[in-house]
């Protein structure tokens, strides 16, 4: 598999979860089309965020061979990305983002060429973890806590990737509750790299707000929405958890 380019993480793809906006900017940052395991078309999605009058949509496809739904599915899927902007124009801001799996401890990513070359945003994933024999849910809860630790650990320290999905979740959802002094480490060694934190309305809680406020975290609001009802959750979300 390929490694991306360097990500170019400008200040302008991230809020300031210590210094949000009393108005949040309409950002959704984590959805899934029918091209992986989404329910919608890239163009439904696009519908969707203008008729919601979001300002940027990030699209995030999985990149895991088992997700896809057809072995060509990046190009159509990046063709489309292209005739979606061409028809709204500056109406919204439309990024190919794909959120992708580490492969090893080092931060390796699954990418293929294509996809490095043409990927506009990196969302480095902790799925199913590196060199796993076996299943997520068989393993013990002590050994969820450490495989997502040490997963996203490498996945920060990758230079390619703009921001950590949902850190916490896959151990949350098969093995057992993600202490939170664990995502605060994290959190604070991705403020330390510059790397973005996926703060997820599926995943997230206002406990995991406060802390990337406390430590100044770069976020990005997503809802990881896979049909069209979902787009957009996250700004309600965030607003919940900022005004507490």
């Amino acid at each position: 598999m390929s490694a991306a380019r360097p990500a170019q993480r400008e200040d302008a793809l991230y809020l300031q979860a210590d210094r949000l906006p009393e108005t949040l900017p309409r950002w959704e940052c984590h959805l899934h089309t029918r091209y992986t395991d989404g329910k919608m078309t890239v163009a439904q999605a696009v519908d969707r965020a203008i008729e919601i009058g979001l300002e940027r949509l990030i699209f995030t496809e999985h990149t895991e061979d088992y997700k896809a739904q057809s072995p060509d599915w990046f190009r159509a899927f990046a063709a489309d990305i292209e005739r979606a902007r061409a028809r709204v124009g500056d109406r919204l801001t439309i990024i190919l983002g794909l959120e992708t799996p580490a492969i090893d401890f080092e931060g390796g990513l699954d990418l293929s060429e294509e996809m490095a070359d043409r990927v506009e945003y990196v969302l480095g994933a902790a799925h199913r973890y590196p060199h796993l024999d076996g299943r997520v849910r068989d393993l013990s809860h002590a050994q969820g806590i450490e495989l997502e630790t040490r997963t996203l650990r490498a996945l920060i320290d990758n230079p390619q990737v703009h921001a950590i999905a949902h850190p916490g979740a896959t151990c949350e959802k098969y093995c057992g509750p993600f202490p939170l002094d664990r995502f605060e480490e994290l959190v604070g060694r991705a403020v330390e790299q510059g790397v973005g934190i996926d703060l997820n309305a599926r995943y997230h809680r206002r406990e995991h707000f406060a802390i990337c406020s406390r430590l100044g975290a770069r976020i990005l609001p997503g809802s990881d929405a896979h049909i069209i009802s979902e787009i957009g959750k996250c700004l309600d979300w965030l607003e919940g958890v900022r005004d507490g």
